[in-house]
Formats: structure tokens, C-alpha cells, sequence
């Protein structure tokens, strides 16, 4: 019986060569392809060798790799004239990851094959009066293996809810990230959102100015000291992310510190404040231009490397296209639903910031609304919880009267509205799959230092401070 042996040296050799050029790529394609998805020794011991380079952050080039590899992988060494070979025969280094996906689907495909084979094989020898069911069932599991299909997630009805009850009591006596999910930091969102759970996607959003990412910052803080995560920043730098954080932890304005605005025991301060920071095993990847499929790479890099059990997208609208002249609607709806599918893939919590659309400000008091949420249709069936932020003092400042006459009736009663209003914040939940959806809670936003704090018992509740408004 002739059988097909499937393999693409030159997908192979573009990866290598990518791979050797760029070594930042790997991270691209750690999630697609690994060593053993290659059918020739050479290209496996080479892959295997960058691999082990970029694991223990050594640099990555034709000679390092050659020399590193040099004492053989399986008794396969590596010819350095080669290393050139594949350096020199790269295409595009962006056609690396349609590539990888082309080897890795490959590979399991010469799996399946070998697996029938020896199925057949083992069938083909059965004594004619032996029952054959067994030699079935046996070449069955070989080619469910072979094709590394994960059947840990498939259980009985009955066995999920004992599962599910099991969680559920072990979390009384002893409450841990895995039972009881990730806390935000923050009551007026622990209410509103519930904790974030594994294989969990929460979008997140608001207008310009409502904060956001300054709650994101802070989420990712108070995440970090649970549990280990990253932030995918398509958006700010690294070092806006800590400024935010610095600011919160020592009253100081974002902007001073931004702009070197400090004396020495301020400097002092915060010298402190960042090594004790060191230790919060929270990542920022600011990459710039990434699409979905490199996003996943990375949570998947991350996920084998650091054990993350969350990360925060920001943001969801800036996702980049997979393939040329995708639409924005289209590319937003294959981002969200990927979202949630590296979520349950991993078992992480997922956090995606969204933008919103330009209805919210029609609207007097600017509060948002799902609707609001820029190509909602696209992203809503996805989301396990949408949340949003809200200062209605944005939306009052943006109707603000002429104030020539700073005595005017519309001039004393805008101040009037704006004393009593500032500072206020609302977190608002317009879906939460497991818990009651529409609800409201009432914080502060502080915003010299752009972070928000739950409300002290003794301050009016946003409810009647709203009644109080009508007033004016």
C-alpha cells in the first residue's frame, strides 16, 4: 500500500531563515509550530536551538546558532553553510506565520497518517477468530492522539455540576484564584462585573476621558498580586502604564512625574515605590501593529513561560488586520471572537478595552448604553460581561454655557450641577452571563492621579445625588 508522506521543505527553510533574521518572530509562532511539526532532522535541531536561545534571552544569529548546535541534537548537527542558505531564501518575513500554520497542519497530518497505518496494520494481523473491537477501538485512540486533540474538556452533565460543586464548597474553607476567580481591586466593579473568571471574556468600555485604562492599570495591579498576567498595550507605552501606577500609589500628579516635575524625596519615593513593583509578576508587551493571531502567539507564549492566568487587551478597536483590506466590522468581530476562544484554550481571564461610538454624546446625561459600543453587533455575542465606565462630569462639561456673566441663572446652576457632581464615577454592567446584568455602582475618580476608589459610607450615593441634580 503506497502511502502519502506530506511535507514543505521550502515552508520549513522560510521559517528558519525568518526566524534567524528576526528572532523576535519566534514569539509570532511559538503557539503554532514546534520542533517535532518539522520533517527534516536538520530543520528541527535548528528551530530546537533558536527555541532554546530565545528561553534564556540569548541573542539569535547564524553563528550563535551554529555554535550552539553545533554538538548535535539526536545525533543531528547542523551544517553552518546551510544557516546561510536559509537566511538567504526568505520571501517576506510577514508570510511567517501563514507558514508555521502550513507546517504544523502538515505534521498532523503525517500523524493521522502513520497512526491509520499502524491501525490497519494491527487489524490486518488479528487471528480471524478474534474479535476484532478492540484492535478498532485501540487504532481509534491512536489517531485521536495522534492528532492532539484534548478530550480533558469533555465530560457528562452530571460530572461538570459535581465539578462545579466541588469548586464551589473547597472555595469556602479555602478561597483561591482557580474557585473563586480574580478580584478587581475595586468593590463598585467586584459588584457590578463579579470576579474574573477562567475562560472568561469581559469587554470594557467608555468615552474619552471616563477612565478606562486608568481602571485597567489598576485591574492589572490588583490582578498581579493574585495571580500572574500581561497587558497587550496597542496603545500606551510601557512606562505610561507605571507612571499611572506611581501616580495612584504616591499622590503625586501623573504629569509631574511624566515630565521630571519632582524633587529629590519625591524622587526618593518613587525609586521605592518601582523596586517594590519589580515584584508584581505582571508583563507589558507594547508591540506595535499586532494582529489577532500574533496576540494569541504571544498569550500562548506566555501562558507556557510565565503561567498567566489573565491579560488585558488594549484596545480592541486598534487591532490590527490578519489580511489585507478586511473591514474594521469584520476585523473587530474575528478579534473578540478569538478573544474568547484563547480564553477557554487557555484558561484565563481576558479583559478587552472598546471604544465607543459617537451616539453617546447625543445623549444629555452621556451615559453609555450597549448600543454605544463601537461595531456592538460584533463584539456582544462574544462577551461573557460588558462593563463601562462613566463620569457625568464629562458629559457636563461639554455643555458648558457661555460664562461671560459668571452670575447668569445657566452659569450658577451649571456650577451648581458641577460641585456636586465632580470627582463622581459609575461602573455599569450591560451584560454579565453569570450574574444579573444592569446594575450600577457608584465610586470616585480622582484625577491628578487617574484612579478610581470605592466611595466612603458616609457620602451621598450616586442615586440621590442625581435626585439632588434635578433641582437644577
Amino acid at each position: 500500500m503506497q502511502v502519502p508522506n506530506p511535507y514543505n521543505i521550502e515552508a520549513e527553510q522560510q521559517i528558519l531563515g525568518a526566524l534567524l533574521m528576526r528572532d523576535e518572530i519566534f514569539h509570532d509562532i511559538a503557539g503554532d509550530v514546534e520542533a517535532d511539526d518539522f520533517y527534516d532532522r536538520q530543520h528541527q535541531t535548528v528551530f530546537r536551538t533558536i527555541a532554546q536561545l530565545v528561553d534564556t534571552g540569548k541573542r539569535v544569529n547564524a553563528a550563535i546558532v551554529h555554535d550552539f548546535a553545533k554538538s548535535g541534537d539526536k545525533g543531528t548537527s547542523v551544517d553552518p553553510d546551510y544557516i546561510e542558505v536559509l537566511m538567504e531564501g526568505v520571501a517576506d518575513l510577514r508570510d511567517t506565520i501563514h507558514y508555521a500554520k502550513q507546517v504544523r497542519d502538515l505534521a498532523r497530518r503525517r500523524r493521522w497518517i502513520a497512526a491509520a497505518v499502524d491501525g490497519i496494520q494491527a487489524i490486518g494481523r488479528l487471528d480471524p477468530l478474534t474479535e476484532a473491537q478492540n484492535a478498532i477501538d485501540e487504532a481509534d485512540v491512536r489517531i485521536l492522539n495522534s492528532s492532539k486533540v484534548d478530550v480533558s474538556h469533555v465530560r457528562m452533565f452530571g460530572e461538570w455540576a459535581q465539578l462545579a460543586t466541588s469548586r464551589a464548597i473547597a472555595a469556602i474553607d479555602s478561597p483561591s484564584v482557580a474557585t473563586s476567580g480574580l478580584k478587581w481591586g475595586l468593590n463598585a466593579v467586584d459588584q457590578v462585573a463579579g470576579p474574573l473568571m477562567p475562560g472568561q471574556l469581559v469587554i470594557k468600555g467608555g468615552r474619552p476621558g471616563s477612565g478606562k485604562s486608568a481602571l485597567a492599570g489598576q485591574a492589572a495591579e490588583f490582578f498581579g498580586s493574585q495571580a500572574p498576567g500581561f497587558i497587550m498595550s496597542l496603545e500606551m507605552e510601557g512606562e505610561d502604564w507605571a507612571i499611572r501606577a506611581m501616580s495612584a500609589h504616591s499622590d503625586l500628579p501623573a504629569w509631574r512625574i511624566a515630565n521630571a516635575r519632582i524633587n529629590e524625596d519625591e524622587a526618593g519615593r518613587l525609586d521605592e515605590l518601582a523596586r517594590r513593583m519589580r515584584r508584581l509578576p505582571v508583563w507589558i508587551d507594547h508591540s506595535p501593529r499586532m494582529d489577532i493571531e500574533k496576540i494569541r502567539a504571544r498569550a500562548i507564549r506566555y501562558k507556557h513561560k510565565f503561567g498567566i492566568r489573565w491579560m488585558i487587551v488594549d484596545h480592541l478597536h486598534i487591532i490590527e488586520p490578519s489580511f489585507k483590506r478586511q473591514e474594521r466590522a469584520d476585523i473587530t468581530a474575528k478579534a473578540s471572537e478569538e478573544l474568547k476562544k484563547m480564553a477557554k484554550e487557555l484558561q484565563i481571564g481576558v479583559v478587552a478595552l472598546a471604544q465607543m461610538n459617537k451616539e453617546v454624546r447625543s445623549r444629555d446625561d452621556g451615559r453609555p448604553r450597549s448600543g454605544d459600543l463601537m461595531y456592538y453587533s460584533s463584539i456582544e455575542p462574544h462577551a461573557d460581561t460588558i462593563i463601562f465606565t462613566h463620569r457625568p462630569e464629562i458629559a457636563h462639561l461639554e455643555r458648558k454655557p457661555d460664562m461671560t456673566d459668571p452670575d447668569s441663572k445657566d452659569a450658577v446652576a451649571w456650577r451648581d450641577k458641577m460641585t456636586l457632581i465632580e470627582g463622581r464615577a459609575e461602573i455599569i454592567n450591560a451584560k454579565r452571563r453569570h450574574g444579573k446584568a444592569y446594575q450600577t455602582q457608584a465610586c470616585e475618580f480622582v484625577g491628578e492621579t487617574m484612579h478610581f476608589r470605592d466611595l466612603a459610607a458616609k457620602e451621598l450615593p450616586l442615586s440621590d445625588a442625581y435626585a439632588e441634580m434635578k433641582r437644577f
